[in-house]
């Protein structure tokens, strides 16, 4: 029997000696071996206790430290900037970040956020940092605008350079472009012509939800922008910005302004910021009311600068190369 079972050597000989033990030892040695193996399972059971609270003290601190990593800030801030550059029916500071969250609600896993909805402390500082980078962000796009709208160029050519810039980076842009991107950037262009003599005017986003508000509600037009009056109104924008800028410059400048301290917009500090239920709800905001609809594919995806839903660009970094940080 010890043979089948391999067992041999010092183990061999105790079963042997075992077996030639009156019955009455062999029952008090099971006994005592039994009792002994009692003994060391609670031993063993409470270093595991201990083990898993341990682990679990450890798991809070880091939970309660935690910070996104270089990468993922890149992504936000692409997500950010690909926000900014795309139709919307609001830009202000609370919509852009319920925006951005609520992207992030949605691919989790594309940002290694996979505990996002659950847990708070995640979703809270991931808010922060969209409420920190939003100011400097729209305005390096803002002034990028104003320097390339001084030079006149058609819409494709301007169009492609905000592109370049703020979506698709060291990517060639793909064209032709979507409606919806051209009719953005004209009307994004016409507030900032608005605004070019009065360099330090920082009211440009709010003008642009004013413009915005007005189609909506005075115009009647709606929230969802796939209706025929939002549409007639992209034809009817991007002819008449085809008509004033027929010219295209070649030379055009693409490059990012230096950063600088970002232009505020003069929101309340309580107004631009979402508390901790709207963040929440932030997540579950319809996509027409925030005129994401246009933004993604069905499929939840970024669409491509041509309006496709195939091959659509990525936002930041591609997630191979994001990796959640547990540094303080």
């Amino acid at each position: 029997m010890c043979k089948s079972l391999n067992i041999d050597g010092v183990f061999k000989t105790r079963a042997q000696e075992f077996s030639q033990l009156p019955m009455d030892a062999k029952l008090t040695s099971l006994m005592i071996q039994s009792l002994s193996a009692e003994k060391n399972f609670s031993a063993m059971k409470s270093q595991y206790d201990n083990a898993i609270l341990v682990i679990q003290e450890l798991r809070d601190f880091i939970a309660s430290h935690w910070k996104p990593n270089e990468a993922q800030m890149i992504a936000f801030k692409n997500l950010l900037q690909y926000l900014m550059i795309n139709e919307g029916l609001r830009y202000e500071n609370k919509v852009m970040t319920a925006r951005a969250m609520n992207y992030i609600a949605s691919h989790r896993a594309k940002y290694h956020l996979t505990a996002f909805m659950t847990d708070e402390i995640i979703k809270v500082t991931v808010e922060k940092v969209f409420r920190d980078m939003i100011d400097n962000e729209k305005s390096k796009f803002r002034k990028t605008l104003v320097k390339n709208v001084k030079l006149n160029v058609g819409l494709d050519q301007l169009t492609s350079i905000m592109v370049s810039l703020f979506w698709t980076r060291d990517k060639k842009p793909q064209h032709p472009f979507s409606d919806e991107l051209l009719a953005s950037i004209a009307l994004k262009r016409k507030i900032a012509k608005e605004s070019i003599s009065s360099p330090s005017d920082t009211k440009f986003w709010k003008a642009l939800d004013a413009q915005l508000d007005r189609l909506v509600t005075t115009e009647k037009f709606g929230n969802d922008m796939k209706n025929d009056k939002w549409k007639q109104w992209r034809i009817d924008i991007i002819k008449r910005d085809r008509e004033l800028y027929k010219a295209v410059q070649p030379g055009a400048p693409t490059e990012l302004p230096n950063e600088e301290e970002p232009e505020q917009e003069g929101e309340d500090e309580n107004e631009s910021q979402l508390s901790g239920a709207q963040v929440t709800g932030a997540i579950s905001v319809a996509s027409p009311t925030l005129g994401t609809s246009d933004i993604l594919t069905s499929s939840g995806e970024p669409r491509t600068p041509d309006g496709s839903e195939v091959g659509g660009t990525p936002i930041g970094p591609p997630s191979d190369y994001i990796a959640m940080s547990t540094t303080s």
